[in-house]
C-alpha cells in the first residue's frame, strides 16, 4: 500500500499539515508516515549506511523521538488510520536529507505545512520548500497553517501550455476521485493579441479532446502579469490549487521571494505542486 509522507515539526503548521494529511489517508485507505528530521551540524564518528541513521545528539533529541511516536499515536486513535513514526538525524540541509527520504519512500504525496509569515518566507519557501519542489520526484501539497481540510470540491490547474499537461490532470482527477471535483484549467497570458487568442483556443480544443471525456473539466484564461495576484484572486472560487514544476517560466513567477510574499499575505488554500520528472 502507497503512503502519504509528512514532514513534521511540532510547529503549528506542521500539525495542521499532519491532520489535513491524515484526513486525505482516511478517504483513501491509506498509511501515514510522520518524519522528524534532526539536523546535526557536525559529526565525527563512524557515518551510517542508512539514510539518515546517525546516532542521536542527546536526551533532548531521545525525548523528542518519543514525543513523536506519541502523536502518531494519537493521529492513529483520532482518524483510524495507521499512522507511523519516523525520526532520522542528518548532516545535511533539510531541503537535501527531506529530498532523499522522500526518494527512498514509496509515497504517492508528500504533505507539507507552511507558515505565510514575512519573517519566514525568505528562510522557509526560499530555502527548504523551494528546494525540495524542484528535487523531489513526489507531488507536494503545500497547507497553510490556516487552511483546514475541506472536500476538495473545485481544483485550478494553472499551465503555461506543456506537454505533460493531460498526463497530469489524469493524475489530478485519479488522487481525487473520491471528491468527484470540477477541474478548471486556467492560464494566465501577459497579452491579448490575436495568436494568444488562438494559441488558448487550440490548447483548450486538444486538451479537451484526450482527458474531457465524461470529467467535469473547464478551461479558464485571465490576462495580466501579477500572475500571484491573479491566482489568489480566482482561489476565492476554488479549494485547491494544481502547479506542474515543468512549467519554468509560471513556477518561477510564483515561487520569487517577492511575488512568494504577495501569495502568501492570505494563505487559505493548499497549493499541489507535480515535479518536473515524476517516478510513476
Amino acid at each position: 500500500m502507497k503512503q502519504l509522507l509528512c514532514p513534521f515539526d511540532f510547529s503549528e503548521a506542521a500539525t495542521n499539515a499532519a491532520e489535513y494529511a491524515a484526513r486525505l489517508a482516511q478517504d483513501r485507505n491509506m498509511d501515514l508516515v510522520l518524519l522528524y528530521i534532526e539536523q546535526l551540524s557536525a559529526w565525527h564518528g563512524t557515518v551510517s549506511e542508512v539514510p539518515g541513521g546517525l546516532p542521536l545528539a542527546d536526551d533532548w533529541a531521545q525525548g523528542t523521538k518519543e514525543q513523536l511516536r506519541s502523536y502518531a499515536g494519537f493521529i492513529e486513535n483520532q482518524f483510524k488510520i495507521r499512522c507511523t513514526a519516523d525520526f532520522r538525524a542528518y548532516i545535511a540541509t533539510i531541503a537535501t536529507a527531506l529530498t532523499e527520504m522522500i526518494a527512498l519512500g514509496d509515497f504517492e504525496l508528500v504533505v507539507m505545512g507552511t507558515n505565510g509569515a514575512d519573517t519566514e518566507i525568505d528562510y522557509f519557501f526560499g530555502s527548504t520548500t523551494y528546494q525540495v519542489i524542484v528535487k523531489t520526484r513526489k507531488p507536494l501539497l503545500l497547507v497553510p497553517e490556516n487552511c483546514r481540510f475541506e472536500k476538495p470540491d473545485k481544483l485550478l490547474y494553472a499551465t503555461d501550455y506543456c506537454p505533460d499537461d493531460r498526463e497530469h490532470i489524469t493524475r489530478v482527477l485519479t488522487l481525487f476521485a473520491r471528491y468527484r471535483p470540477e477541474l478548471t484549467v486556467f492560464h494566465v497570458s501577459r497579452n491579448r493579441t490575436a495568436v494568444s487568442d488562438e494559441v488558448f483556443r487550440c490548447f483548450r480544443d486538444i486538451l479537451d479532446d484526450e482527458v474531457n471525456q465524461k470529467r467535469n473539466i473547464r478551461f479558464k484564461r485571465a490576462i495580466g502579469d501579477d500572475v500571484p495576484g491573479i491566482l489568489t484572486d480566482v482561489m476565492r472560487d476554488h479549494d485547491l490549487l494544481v502547479l506542474l514544476t515543468r512549467n519554468r517560466s509560471l513556477v518561477s513567477r510564483i515561487f520569487h521571494r517577492s511575488a512568494l510574499r504577495k501569495l502568501s499575505l492570505s494563505p487559505d488554500f493548499p497549493i499541489l505542486v507535480f515535479p518536473y520528472q515524476m517516478d510513476k
